[in-house]
């Protein structure tokens, strides 16, 4: 297994792009959190609309 260098592009595979800084990187677990969170306050929207028109 070799050290990859991020501040350095990676050699072969016909790559010129260096690895993104670990500050740049995307956050996927928290994009997956907000997307989460939004859904469930989307079902509470939904769940309290159907609640009201039952009446």
């Amino acid at each position: 297994m070799q050290d990859i260098n991020l501040e350095k592009p990676i050699e072969g595979a016909n790559s010129t792009i260096p690895l993104a800084k670990e500050e740049e990187r995307v956050n996927y677990f928290e994009i997956g959190r907000l997307m989460a969170i939004g859904g469930l306050e989307d079902k509470i929207k939904e769940i309290e609309l159907k609640d009201f028109t039952k009446g």
